[in-house]
């Protein structure tokens, strides 16, 4: 455990902690903002309209895995979706709703108990305790919310990937559903939107065939269920791919689907995109990488890329550490084919950066969110730890901030700006939804003494900040 974080557990240890939930506005921070990052946040041309923060739980401090997830439906409506842990075996999720575009929210409301599944993973010499995570997804289309998340049935080994969907912008949800079979194993890591032609994706990594694997799921047309799963990508000589960074799915126009996951091949954990044939049976081609760059790392970063389609062009976002130092990076390619050519997405910035998403909004403009520490960059590892993991955001130094850019179609961005920096907060695995009228909604963890939350903030619609 970081300083930090053990600080945070004995404040709440000793009492005065607000334990359960609250809303409450922005609070009185006596530690100063790194002058490089208060110059970015006053750059900004999206002044920050709305602050909100909710208070976690001590229990959920190092569920890292847990992270808020937020759409807009086309009514304006808001809903930013969370698992807390509420039991010893059981999570709960959590909704919080906007009606009126995010002007005002109701209090978080608990919408769903979820078990808990325990297992254990033997390897020579060693046995390690893992256990199943809520991993809330949400996306909105053409009147409809779908909120997604994964659920050990009556306490497991039963896991389902489960989605349900809401025509009332989050008030009720319908049955949830089973986006795959039952020979699913354990599934994970997922991914949840709906493509261009409104037909409702999900990925996600299941262990049925021995290795981590990506399957692909689209819902039927006309019915809240789903097609047959189709197997993504083997694997190299079908043994799976990096087995703990999410995957991300989108779908163009005329019916190809696209996923983008983390392989592992060779000792490298590069960037891989397969592309189904159109239709509704999606046969997926075999994947090309992102970038001739390898990076060679014998672990898994925990952060996967993020998809966006823009018109006729396909965008990604992705964290590599090929040159030492963890960086974001920004490709696109014109459809059909897949040629891309990587750069560096805020190539000035000097921290270590991660965990990037990336939306386009009605007008093309594509949005990309991350989170940066405010210290230098260090040397990255090129060696795993936790048994062959390692998270790609430590939490050492100064803290880290959530960081916004915006780009036209042609995926090249513009100057990069901090959202909302505290000096010793940890901000961590932003998401990012755009409402119909321009307004930018992205949610957070964020850990410093006082414990964990999540934040959400609301930008002001502007014309994209591009160079």
């Amino acid at each position: 455990m970081t300083k930090s974080i053990v600080l945070a557990v004995a404040l709440m240890a000793v009492g005065g902690f607000a334990m359960g939930w609250m809303a409450f506005g922005v609070r009185s921070r006596t530690a100063p903002v790194p002058p490089a990052l208060a110059t970015a946040a006053k750059k900004a041309a999206r002044p920050v309209e709305v602050e909100r923060r909710y208070v976690l739980r001590p229990e959920d401090i190092q569920a890292d895995r847990e992270t808020p997830a937020v759409a807009v439906d086309d009514q304006g409506h808001v809903v930013v979706a969370w698992a807390s842990q509420t039991g010893d075996l059981e999570r709960t999720i959590y909704l919080l709703r906007s009606s009126d575009g995010g002007a005002n929210f109701a209090a978080p409301a608990p919408w769903r108990k979820v078990p808990i599944y325990k297992f254990q993973s033997k390897s020579p010499g060693k046995a390690m305790t893992f256990s199943t995570h809520v991993l809330p997804r949400l996306t909105a289309s053409a009147g409809s919310l779908w909120l997604g998340w994964v659920e050990a049935v009556n306490g497991g080994p039963d896991v389902r990937y489960l989605v349900a969907r809401s025509t009332d912008g989050g008030a009720s949800f319908s049955e949830p559903v089973s986006v795959h079979g039952e020979k699913a194993v354990r599934p994970g890591f997922t991914s949840l939107s709906t493509g261009a032609d409104g037909t409702l994706c999900v990925s996600w990594l299941d262990g049925r065939n021995q290795g981590q694997q990506p399957f692909l799921s689209l819902g039927n047309k006309g019915s809240d269920g789903f097609g047959t799963e189709e197997l993504v990508f083997a694997g190299p000589e079908g043994k799976g791919i990096c087995p703990c960074c999410d995957l991300s799915v989108a779908r163009s126009a005329q019916g190809s689907t696209f996923v983008a996951f983390r392989n592992s091949d060779a000792g490298n954990r590069d960037i891989y995109l397969a592309q189904s044939e159109s239709g509704e049976k999606a046969a997926f081609q075999p994947p090309v990488p992102v970038t001739s760059e390898h990076w060679k790392f014998e672990g898994c970063p925990h952060d996967g890329p993020s998809l966006a389609l823009s018109g006729d062009r396909l965008h990604l976002l992705w964290m590599d550490a090929h040159t030492g130092k963890n960086r974001v990076y920004a490709a696109s390619s014109e459809l059909p084919s897949l040629s891309f050519s990587p750069r560096e997405v805020s190539q000035g910035s000097k921290g270590a950066q991660g965990h990037p998403k990336l939306i386009a909004d009605a007008s093309g403009t594509l949005h990309a969110v991350w989170d940066e520490s405010l210290d230098p960059a260090p040397a990255s590892k090129t060696e795993g730890g936790h048994g062959g993991h390692s998270h790609s955001a430590p939490l050492t130094g100064g803290g880290r901030a959530i960081m916004y850019a915006t780009s036209k179609a042609n995926g090249v961005f513009g100057p990069t700006r901090a959202i909302a920096p505290h000096a010793g907060a940890f901000q961590l695995n932003p998401a990012i939804a755009v409402s119909p009228v321009g307004d930018v909604f992205i949610a957070w963890n964020e850990l410093d003494t006082e414990g964990k939350q999540v934040v959400l903030v609301r930008l002001a619609p502007t014309e994209p900040d591009h160079r």
